[in-house]
């Protein structure tokens, strides 16, 4: 079993949310977002030393 570091950046690169997730093989997790304003963010997941930056668009 291992961490699954998840991070939020505002498209000017401010973090603005930050969370830890354990990773038991395959799963769903849902991800409370309702804190962040409308507009454009970076999400990244990283695990051990594999990194994933995705875009995440909230209407």
């Amino acid at each position: 079993m291992s961490e699954v570091a998840i991070t939020i950046y505002s498209i000017t690169g401010r973090k603005v949310l930050e969370k830890q997730l354990k990773n038991d093989g395959f799963y769903h997790q849902k991800l409370d977002v309702s804190t962040l304003s409308r507009g454009s963010y970076l999400i990244k997941f990283q695990s051990g030393n594999q990194v994933t930056t995705k875009k995440l668009i909230l209407n």
